[in-house]
C-alpha cells in the first residue's frame, strides 16, 4: 500500500541523510541525490532534504537539487526565454512570464488583487493536463512542452490583441498560444477548459483529430469537467447541464432541430452555434461516458485514423466511418438511436445495447 511504502521510503531517506553527514560534498551529494530519486515527486521528501541540501550549497530547481551556480545559470536561461516569447506573442513587457512546468503563464493582472485567480487558473491549468493525459493516453501523447498561456487583466485589451469578441476566451492554433481575460464577474473556468483542450488537441496529438465535431465535442467534454480542491483536481464525464438542456429541448423540436448523424458526423467546418456545440457534446459524451462497452475504443479508433493521415482536420469519410464502428458490430444507424435515447433520459447509462443494433 502507497502508505507503508511511504514509510520505507521515509526510512531509507533518513539513513541516507545520517550517511551523508559524514561524507565530503560530492559523496554527500549523491546519497542524497538517491534520498530524493525514491519519491522524487514528494513536496513532502523535498522540504525534508533542502536542509541537508543547503550545507553543500545546492537548492531545489527545476524538478530536481542542483547546484547553486548551476540552478542560477538555468534560472537566466529560462527568463530568456520567457522574454523571447512574450515578444513572439507581442505582448509588452508589462506582462509578468512565469514557467510551470510545461506551461508559460503570461499576466498583467496586479498580483496584489489578482493573486488568487492567477494561483486558481495556474492550479486548473495543471490539473486539466493531468486529466486529459489521463483520459487520452492511450493514444501515445507526445512528451507536454511549450504550453502557452495568455491572462489579460482588461477585457478592452483581451479583445484589441485577439480580435475574439464575443468569448471569454480562445486558443489560436497559428500562434499556439490560449488567451484568456480575468473579468469582473469571477473567471470563466469552462470556457479555460474547452479553449486549453483544443491547445492540447494540437500540441500533445499533433496531427489533430477525427473531425471537426470531435474537437469541439472533446473540448465541450473537459470544459464541462468539475474543478476540485481549490482547483487541483479536475473531474470529468458529468453532463454539463446547459448543452444538456438545449440537445434534449432540439431532440422533441422545442429548440431547434437535431442534424441527422450522417450529415453532421460528415461537416467539413464547426458551426459556432448553440445547436452545433450542444450536439457535438453530446455525442463526445455519449461515445466516452454512455456506457457503450467500445465507446471509448471507437473514439480512439477515430483519432488514430485521422493522425494516420497526417492532417490538422482530417476529413474522415463515410465508409471509414461505417468501418471504425463496424469493428464493434455498431452502424452510423443504431449509433444515431442509442445516443438520442441516452441523452432523453438524462444520461443515464444505456442498459439493453442489443435493441438499438436490429
Amino acid at each position: 500500500p502507497r502508505r507503508e511504502l511511504g514509510k520505507l521510503h521515509m526510512q531509507q531517506v533518513k539513513d541516507l541523510i545520517s550517511a551523508a553527514k559524514g561524507e565530503a560534498t560530492p559523496g554527500a551529494v549523491e546519497l542524497l541525490q538517491r534520498a530524493h530519486a525514491l519519491d522524487p515527486f514528494s513536496g513532502k521528501l523535498r522540504r525534508k532534504l533542502r536542509s541537508p541540501f543547503a550545507k553543500h550549497d545546492y537548492t531545489y530547481a527545476f524538478g530536481r537539487y542542483r547546484a547553486e551556480a548551476e540552478a542560477k545559470q538555468l534560472e537566466e536561461q529560462r527568463r530568456h526565454a520567457l522574454d523571447a516569447r512574450r515578444d513572439e506573442l507581442g505582448l509588452p513587457t508589462s506582462f509578468a512570464g512565469i514557467q510551470r512546468g510545461p506551461f508559460r503563464f503570461y499576466t498583467d493582472v496586479d498580483p496584489k488583487y489578482g493573486k488568487r485567480v492567477v494561483g486558481q487558473m495556474l492550479a486548473a491549468i495543471e490539473a486539466h493536463l493531468v486529466r486529459y493525459v489521463e483520459v487520452m493516453g492511450p493514444l501515445g501523447l507526445t512528451h507536454a512542452s511549450d504550453l502557452d498561456v495568455v491572462l489579460f487583466n482588461k477585457n478592452g485589451d483581451y479583445l484589441a490583441h485577439t480580435k475574439a469578441s464575443g468569448s471569454a476566451g480562445v486558443y489560436i492554433p497559428s500562434q499556439g498560444c490560449g488567451y484568456f481575460f480575468a473579468g469582473t464577474a469571477g473567471f470563466d473556468f469552462p470556457t479555460m477548459l474547452h479553449e486549453m483542450t483544443h491547445q492540447l488537441n494540437d500540441k500533445l496529438l499533433k496531427a489533430g483529430v477525427a473531425s471537426p465535431w470531435f474537437e469541439e465535442g472533446i473540448a465541450e467534454y473537459f470544459g464541462a469537467g468539475e474543478l476540485k480542491r481549490g482547483c487541483q483536481q479536475l473531474q470529468v464525464g458529468r453532463p454539463e447541464r446547459s448543452r444538456l438542456s438545449t440537445f434534449r429541448g432540439m431532440v422533441t423540436g422545442y429548440q431547434g432541430s437535431v442534424t441527422p448523424l450522417r450529415s453532421f458526423l460528415a461537416a467539413r467546418q464547426a458551426e459556432l452555434s448553440g445547436s452545433y456545440y450542444a450536439q457535438a457534446w453530446a455525442l463526445t459524451q455519449f461515445l466516452m461516458e454512455g456506457g457503450l462497452p467500445q465507446g471509448r475504443m471507437i473514439v480512439y479508433d477515430l483519432i488514430k485514423t485521422a493522425q494516420a493521415s497526417g492532417q490538422r482536420q482530417a476529413r474522415l469519410s463515410d465508409d471509414t466511418m461505417r468501418e471504425i464502428l463496424g469493428r464493434y458490430g455498431w452502424t452510423i444507424e443504431a449509433l444515431e438511436k442509442a445516443y438520442l435515447a441516452y441523452h432523453q433520459q438524462g444520461c443515464k447509462p444505456l442498459r439493453g445495447m442489443a435493441a438499438f443494433l436490429k
